[in-house]
């Protein structure tokens, strides 16, 4: 029932013809490097911080639960 349009050209494309993937291995290299280099600043520093912490804490540890350590800590008390 509704009168038809006129001068409305409507384009597709057959569904084979289309690419929707088209670049995309490109792209999400290219901009995932983009964002890390953009962030690095950010979340590099206390991953490093953590890190030397955590290193320090396990070697403090395995001293004091050693023989020395345990010597050590029976003398200071």
């Amino acid at each position: 029932g509704l009168p038809k349009h006129k001068y409305i050209a409507i384009y597709t494309l057959c569904a084979n013809r289309q690419r929707p993937l088209a670049g995309a291995m490109h792209n999400a290299v290219f901009n995932t490097a983009r964002r890390v280099r953009g962030q690095i600043l950010y979340v590099a520093p206390p991953f490093v911080v953590a890190y030397l912490v955590l290193s320090w804490m396990e070697k403090e540890n395995k001293y004091l639960n050693s023989k020395e350590g345990r010597l050590k800590a029976e003398l200071t008390e």
